[in-house]
């Protein structure tokens, strides 16, 4: 990275073969913006512009181009920017310099020059834009120029209303990071010199091929490997590089660490080691602003504290070697990884659990504290209630409360693994990256809330039903023919009277205690299910989910292990009923809730039993 101030008496030549200039007012303002935001923060100390990319010119290149016997750099890339920057020098000039002294005797130092070979007439114009009358505009390149000159003194004029700073402040917000050598606020190109055999072109080319920006990745690697001296050392960082990568792209690893919203991320799409970046962004209170380039800038910073020598090496085998051991350790520790991919989940940021993990002494501390930070999260109390088998968990399900519903329910599943991890080794792992599809929440016991079937939905529904009613009983038998003879008759294309006769079938499934109302909407009759599986027997009956659910387990289908328990009935001894979901299988699912998760609940103090 360069100063702006090192390249201000610096000869700069635009080819022919780059666009003109095109920035319009908002990119204009947009840098004006920046500028000043950067200025006024007390944490920043520079503000990196994008890539300057350059060559030096030849003698050949000199005569080539007609340009004046001094030294020149070709642009390669970053014209936008650099000609945006003169323009910037040309308004302060005037302003700054009132005319009588040269922008040199006022700061030192001259302004670059630019020549443009598209046309030599750009040149002579954006060098006369400070005169009180310039020539008019000779091509459409100087029409974009007198634009953003006069964005500029626009925005000025309009800062100066909006903030009542005073116009010489809002002035020396933009000239003394570029000109100023002891200034505590700089201004910066990440620049770029190719070596003088290389054909400028081409690197044109490559670079704005599709259009596609180096990465803040990319930059960053590269970083690191110009900066090792000691070529076993490069080696061995871009070895370890690619294994941080390749590592972080296998599905398993990625989905307990991050959550599925964090996929919609441009860093993480194209270089999943942004995820560690992040944990030192995070930390570091002086890139609270999220600029583009922002782990460049920040690595940078850092290898240039470490010194010569060695120092790149340092900051990687410090920072980013030491946090993939982390994770490392995170993932192949059972217990830390449930929890993690728990937490992450359910929004709780991963950079929060960082700190958690370096403010703790040991394992045992941090696990704990993490439990802590589950439960705060959780916010779920429970009181005391015999009907229920001894408490009731104050988690219904509704629209306002469905959210925490999903998260009681994926805790369950994912302490259900931790606490069975030594008798169930296959399942002491919750499987994360199954779990990035779409969830719902399905009413173990029916609760159908859609009433509107079309005929084929109806046919498929009674079908479904008498694919698994009870033929050994009369009741059985004589509803059986009774749907029969509904299926096959014109009352199929009623659907009020198609009504009447699932209610009559629910009804047959059903237990006659009203106490039972209580147990609907509460997190005892709920459980996950992938939302393409529940919307395929949603509003069924008991009997139907669980023979699908035997089905779907048996394809090799992702069901969480407390959904499959429940629907197997697991948590009661009245395994012989298979059609029923009944209150006792309610009651005893409902105690191993308590159970298991009791560590991370609260009682309502004001409980009456």
């Amino acid at each position: 990275m360069k100063f702006v101030r090192e390249l201000l008496e610096n000869n700069f030549f635009i080819p022919d073969y780059q666009r003109g200039y095109k920035w319009e007012t908002e990119q204009v303002e947009d840098l004006l913006n920046d500028l000043y935001d950067f200025y006024m923060d007390d944490k920043q100390e520079f503000y990196c512009l994008q890539p300057l990319v350059v060559k030096k010119c030849s003698d050949k290149d000199i005569s080539n181009y007609e340009l004046e016997n001094k030294e020149w750099y070709e642009v390669i890339d970053g014209q936008q920017r650099l000609t945006t920057i003169k323009i910037l020098l040309k308004y302060l000039e005037k302003i700054e310099c009132d005319g009588n002294k040269s922008f040199k005797s006022e700061y030192g130092k001259d302004h670059y020059i630019l020549d443009y070979q598209r046309n030599k007439e750009t040149r002579k114009f954006i060098d006369n834009l400070n005169l009180d009358v310039y020539n008019e505009p000779s091509n459409i390149d100087c029409v974009y120029i007198k634009d953003a000159y006069e964005t500029i003194e626009k925005w000025v004029k309009n800062k100066l209303q909006e903030t009542k700073s005073g116009e010489k402040f809002i002035r020396e917000s933009l000239t003394k990071p570029i000109v100023e050598e002891h200034c505590k606020k700089s201004i910066k190109f990440i620049y770029y010199e190719i070596d003088e055999k290389d054909n400028p072109i081409e690197v044109f080319r490559r670079l704005n091929s599709g259009k596609i920006p180096l990465t803040d990745a990319e930059l960053t690697k590269a970083l690191f490997i110009l900066n090792i001296n000691d070529n076993s050392l490069k080696t061995e960082v871009a070895n370890e590089w690619d294994k941080i990568e390749n590592t972080l792209r296998k599905e398993d690893y990625w989905c307990f660490l991050t959550s599925k919203n964090e996929d919609r991320n441009i860093d993480y799409q194209r270089n999943r080691i942004c995820l560690l970046f992040e944990f030192l962004f995070q930390i570091d209170p002086k890139e609270k602003e999220k600029k583009q380039y922002k782990y460049f800038s920040m690595f940078e910073e850092k290898i240039n504290n470490e010194g010569s020598g060695d120092g790149a090496y340092k900051v990687w085998k410090d920072n980013i070697r030491k946090i993939f051991n982390e994770l490392n350790y995170w993932f192949n520790d059972s217990v830390i990884y449930n929890y993690i991919g728990y937490m992450v989940n359910v929004n709780i940021k991963i950079t929060d659990i960082k700190k958690i993990w370096d403010e703790s002494n040991n394992r045992e501390d941090f696990i704990n504290e993490i439990k802590n930070k589950i439960k705060d999260n959780l916010n779920c109390k429970y009181e005391d209630n015999e009907t229920m088998g001894g408490y009731k968990l104050q988690v219904e399900y509704d629209n306002k409360n469905k959210k925490q519903c999903e998260k009681m329910l994926l805790l369950l599943n994912v302490q259900h693994s931790i606490s069975h991890a030594q008798n169930e080794e296959k399942h002491s792992r919750f499987d994360f990256e199954s779990y990035r599809k779409s969830w719902n929440i399905e009413h173990i016991d029916s609760k159908t809330l859609n009433n509107d079937f079309d005929k084929e939905d109806r046919t498929n529904w009674l079908n479904t039903e008498l694919e698994v009613l009870d033929e050994e009983t009369d009741e059985g038998r004589i509803l059986k023919k009774k749907i029969e003879d509904f299926k096959d008759s014109a009352d199929i294309n009623d659907n009020d009277k198609f009504l009447r006769i699932k209610e009559e079938i629910e009804k047959y499934y059903s237990e006659t205690d009203n106490s039972e109302d209580e147990f609907k909407n509460n997190i005892c009759n709920l459980a996950l299910l992938g939302e393409a599986e529940n919307k395929s027997y949603g509003n069924n009956t008991f009997p139907v989910k669980r023979r699908k659910i035997i089905e779907w387990d048996k394809e090799g289908r992702f069901i969480p292990i407390c959904t499959r328990y429940c629907f197997l009935k697991y948590f009661t001894n009245n395994v012989g009923n298979s059609i029923k979901w009944s209150k006792e299988d309610k009651i005893e699912y409902n105690k191993y809730i308590y159970e298991t998760l009791k560590i991370f609940l609260s009682k309502e103090e004001n409980s009456n039993g």
